[in-house]
């Protein structure tokens, strides 16, 4: 009920490369409780190597995983990047349709708020309120909100501490390559 792929790529799934990586979308991909639902784990480490003295081991890492999570809710995400621990609970949504396209709205929000430069705790949440869109109504592209809508609703769940009034700007003022959210 689990599997390990130690040269998975991520790109083939959306996900940019790690901040620490030097631009490589390589990594490890461990997925457990696939099909089952009993409760499996990884331990990672070398075979056949001994070390002596005392070593610091820095990586990035990041995990999804459906929930009760600590935070509670149905689904989020935990990471580690340079070192500081990451949490990002899911945005509470208004009804329940259906969840097809939800994790292409969170990859979207995610790397929107990426995009602009914004702290990874507000990326995730950006990319978990897009989900929450998704997830009521009925489809994976139905969901609609102009990007006042958008910054309401996350400050009514989440404190950005002002980090989205770049999405209140003048769109053609918002210094990226792609067009921002109308």
């Amino acid at each position: 009920d689990h599997a390990a792929d130690f040269f998975f790529d991520y790109n083939t799934v959306g996900i940019p490369s790690a901040p620490n990586s030097g631009g490589t979308t390589r990594g490890m991909k461990l997925q457990a409780n696939q099909t089952n639902g009993i409760f499996s784990g990884f331990t990672v480490s070398p075979t056949g190597q001994s070390f002596a003295g005392d070593y610091t081991v820095r990586f990035d890492w990041w995990s999804n995983f459906n929930g009760p999570a600590p935070a509670g809710g149905s689904a989020t995400w935990h990471a580690v990047i340079d070192g500081k621990e990451q949490f990002v609970p899911v945005a509470p949504t208004r009804t329940l349709a259906e969840p097809t396209g939800a994790g292409d709205a969170y990859r979207a929000g995610l790397m929107r708020g990426m995009q602009l430069g914004l702290p990874w705790d507000i990326c995730g949440r950006m990319g978990a309120l897009a989900a929450a869109y998704v997830l009521e109504q009925h489809g994976p592209q139905n969901h609609t909100f102009t990007r006042p809508e958008f910054v309401a609703r996350y400050r009514e769940s989440f404190d950005d501490e002002g980090a989205l009034d770049v999405l209140l700007e003048d769109h053609e003022n918002i210094n990226v390559p792609v067009p921002a959210v109308r």
